[in-house]
């Protein structure tokens, strides 16, 4: 059975892209300071990247947000975390979290969305994120199976109103 979708892979692939100068970052348009990639890794998927970069262009955090199934009637997008091992436990993971709610949130307003859901689906075995996810969307998780591996996960929703 195939494992869970770990954000620390794209990560690692992410770092060695920048490097090589295969990916093109962009500011922010909410937190300059904040920089995004936008690719469609499968035809018809589109996804954004999110990173915060130290001054030697090393990812410090690193968040892909991703079109997900509807939730509650809603569009709901997948959040999926990872933050380097020599950057972890600053709170830098809470940090990314928060700056890309809102940059998703004045995308989704310059849309004529008016609200919609974010969605992280933990590991019960990872309480790192879980913690991060628990501070940053103030609930608590729901039990549940992963659909790619079918291991149990804790999942987060989080209703975002873009007013």
């Amino acid at each position: 059975m195939p494992e869970m979708v770990d954000p620390s892979i794209p990560l690692r692939d992410f770092q060695e892209g920048l490097e090589k100068n295969l990916i093109k970052l962009h500011p922010c348009k909410v937190d300059t300071s904040l920089w995004l990639y936008y690719d469609e890794p499968i035809p018809g998927m589109h996804r954004i990247t999110y990173v915060r970069l130290n001054k030697d262009k090393v990812v410090t955090a690193f968040l892909m947000v991703a079109p997900a199934e509807s939730y509650r009637g809603l569009r709901c997008f997948a959040l999926g975390v990872a933050t380097p091992e020599p950057y972890r436990g600053r709170g830098n993971a809470q940090e990314i979290v928060r700056a890309a709610i809102e940059e998703v949130k004045w995308m989704s307003k310059t849309m004529g969305e008016k609200e919609f859901y974010l969605d992280a689906c933990i590991s019960v075995d990872n309480i790192a994120s879980q913690r991060v996810a628990e501070q940053v969307f103030k609930i608590k998780g729901e039990p549940g199976t992963d659909g790619l591996s079918g291991k149990p996960v804790l999942q987060y929703f989080l209703k975002v109103s873009t007013d």
